[in-house]
């Protein structure tokens, strides 16, 4: 003989831990911001303390800042290569126009017809 028990499938609750691991990435990435901007900030009180800070989580500020211009080289050739390529293609249109402009008849009539 079998048994069926009809059991109400209960509420199921939000995955709070779910949330709330998002929002400790929010509440990181906020804080590393302004970790980053006082690091760089012009106010030297403010450098210092935040060169305390990095150095607190086990990292060198230097080596940090060197790491970050590293990573973003590849980007900072790219436009600089984009940016020779739109100088080029500039300077073909010029010799372009001016060879135009050379050439255009110096004396023109109007002919009436």
């Amino acid at each position: 003989m079998q048994q069926i028990f009809d059991v109400p499938q209960r509420q199921r609750k939000p995955d709070v831990h779910h949330h709330r691991q998002a929002d400790d990435l929010r509440a990181a990435l906020k804080a590393f911001e302004a970790l980053a901007d006082r690091a760089v900030s012009r106010d030297r009180s403010e450098q210092a303390g935040a060169y305390e800070e990095i150095a607190e989580l086990g990292m060198e500020p230097l080596e940090l800042m060197a790491e970050v211009y590293r990573s973003w080289e590849d980007s900072v050739t790219d436009h600089d290569k984009k940016a020779q390529e739109l100088e080029r293609r500039r300077r073909e249109v010029k010799r372009d126009y001016d060879a135009l402009v050379k050439a255009r008849p110096v004396d023109a009539e109007v002919i009436e017809g």
